[in-house]
């Protein structure tokens, strides 16, 4: 896996051990100016940083996209869980349900 770090308009790639979300596929895993992007099939489909997360499905509402969503939170301990009830997809985040929406955004 290669992580991008942006320093100054400029790209450095380091090599660093490949993580678990990594090896699924078509599965990437950046970091971005101190957050980190999970990207499936080329659409963003989750970032985060110490103060938030952002869930978005890029208008793809598939269970591989709720999948990696719950595998990236798993791998780094986000505690959230996307699920589906129904035709309408929510997330549970401390103990509280909210409805999924483009651009979720979660207080850390």
């Amino acid at each position: 896996m290669v992580f991008v770090l942006k320093y100054k308009g400029e790209k450095k790639k380091e090599k660093i051990k490949m993580n678990k979300l990594s090896k699924q596929r078509s599965t990437n895993v950046i970091t971005d100016c101190g957050g980190i992007n999970v990207w499936f099939h080329g659409t963003l489909i989750l970032t985060f940083d110490q103060e938030r997360i952002i869930l978005t499905s890029g208008g793809y509402k598939t269970a591989t996209t709720k999948r990696r969503m719950n595998q990236a939170s798993e791998e780094f301990d986000l505690g959230f869980r996307v699920y589906q009830e129904g035709y309408r997809w929510y997330v549970n985040y401390k103990n509280e349900k909210y409805v999924f929406a483009e651009n979720l955004t979660l207080k850390r």
